[in-house]
């Protein structure tokens, strides 16, 4: 039997099961495919986010309500792809270390400082670098292009390294995992910019041969997807149902389905077999080799007409679609204003529709030291690249307060603030689970804020 009737077999097979049954393929997968390989805990995310420590029995550690719910498609459930430390251990052994030096440096009672908390960090969170996820997210695809090819990045591991990496079918597109030697966090960019690079320098020809009308599609979706990624990723949990496209997430390795954990391949790549490319230079190569300047320029030709006056019918890509609506409903709000809700629709629409959908500051790297210097001193020390994206997303939150003040009354946002959110926002490059895209999501995530664009007619009932 092939991979695609084997992949089709099982999602039949899985969706006949009573909802008990696929429960309990989920705890399992959590419990093989994660728990098992180190002894720190995972973050599980629904989108909420929980820590569950490394426990005898995940069963009593994760909500039932939230396997239940991805096992009928309904939500998404997310493990953290590396493992991390319980975030209360990191912050009680930070606070310890600070009120030792304050011991040393002061000779005031005890009981009278003032101790402030100390600020805990993705990279204080994360031990080591247990495996690295690359995510090739594309609707474009058909079942047996996926196919394709997840035999052909496993052939291209093999070639390489001779290990054999776990590859996702999640639905949306492929997922690749691939275990490595446990390096440290802040390497985690280098290393996944070298492996996006021989995928890429291995299959250009015959991504050209068997995905052609896919091409620019599947560069430009790894291309947006990677450049954002830390060590702290979540992967969907397989077993579980893509709650967007209603598809079952099935593992394979070595080309056949897994089925059974306790028989997993885990070969660690050693690090230094692979060149280690920041994955920044690897995204500008090929933005360059695919002479795309900015997303303005992506679209795709889905069909080609002659129209009654003889001129071509152009079809943007779903993405392009999509992109061109997101921006209106950002724009409609700033130069509308709000009487109310002004920081929420700054933090879930303003800033991360103008970092992902226009592109402003999107491949800039901003250091952990950035949030320590005022945005002004940064140009000193960091690159002009910062300073623009900043001050350009500041210019139009500026707008729309401005617009907010004059048209509703609302009273001035804290600039400090402002500055803070955006700085965030720049540096960690939060995706889907922060942006407002439309009405739709601002009713599903803050029904009060809906009330107030609606009220105002941005929004309708449908």
């Amino acid at each position: 039997m092939s991979l695609i009737d084997s992949v089709k077999k099982l999602r039949n097979k899985i969706k006949k099961l009573d909802v008990l049954t696929r429960c309990e393929l989920i705890y399992l997968a959590m419990d093989k495919l994660f728990f098992r390989f180190s002894d720190f805990g995972r973050i599980v995310s629904k989108p909420e986010q929980i820590y569950v420590d490394k426990v005898p029995n995940i069963y009593t550690a994760i909500p039932e309500e939230w396997v239940i719910a991805a096992a009928n498609g309904e939500q998404p459930l997310r493990i953290s792809v590396n493992p991390v430390k319980n975030p209360r251990d990191v912050y009680c052994v930070k606070k310890a270390e600070l009120l030792q030096e304050i011991r040393k440096k002061t000779t005031l009672p005890f009981e009278q400082l003032k101790v402030y908390e100390p600020k805990v960090t993705m990279l204080d969170l994360i031990p080591y670098v247990e495996r690295v996820h690359i995510d090739i997210d594309t609707n474009e695809l058909t079942l047996e292009e996926k196919v394709k090819l997840c035999e052909f990045i496993t052939e291209i591991f093999d070639k390489y390294f001779g290990k054999t990496p776990l590859i996702y079918l999640t639905g949306r597109g492929i997922g690749v995992q691939v275990f490595v030697d446990k390096p440290k966090p802040s390497f985690y960019r280098k290393i996944l910019g070298g492996l996006i690079h021989i995928i890429y320098s291995e299959s250009i020809h015959v991504f050209k041969k068997v995905f052609l009308k896919n091409l620019n599609r599947l560069f430009i979706d790894i291309d947006a997807s990677s450049i954002t990624v830390t060590p702290f990723i979540h992967c969907r949990v397989p077993f579980t149902i893509n709650e967007k496209v209603k598809e079952l997430v099935v593992l394979i390795q070595n080309n056949e389905i897994v089925k059974d954990f306790d028989n997993l391949y885990v070969e660690e790549i050693k690090t230094q077999y692979i060149k280690m490319i920041d994955v920044v230079d690897v995204v500008k190569k090929l933005r360059e080799m695919f002479n795309i300047d900015t997303f303005e320029n992506v679209k795709k030709v889905e069909s080609t007409t002659k129209t009654e006056l003889g001129t071509e019918k152009i079809v943007l890509s779903r993405y392009a679609l999509e992109k061109k609506k997101v921006i209106e409903f950002m724009e409609k709000i700033v130069k509308t204003g709000v009487p109310d809700c002004l920081q929420r629709l700054i933090i879930h629409v303003v800033i991360p529709t103008m970092i992902h959908y226009m592109g402003i500051g999107k491949y800039v790297v901003i250091p952990d030291e950035l949030l320590g210097f005022s945005i002004e001193s940064a140009i000193d020390k960091f690159s002009t690249e910062v300073v623009n994206a900043y001050y350009e997303i500041k210019k139009k939150c500026m707008e729309f307060i401005m617009n907010s003040m004059k048209n509703f009354n609302h009273k001035m946002i804290d600039e400090s603030w402002l500055s803070s959110q955006i700085k965030t926002q720049l540096r960690h490059k939060y995706s889907g689970r922060w942006l407002w895209k439309n009405c739709e999501d601002v009713k599903k995530q803050d029904p009060q804020c809906y009330d107030v664009l609606k009220e105002i007619g941005i929004c309708r009932e449908t």
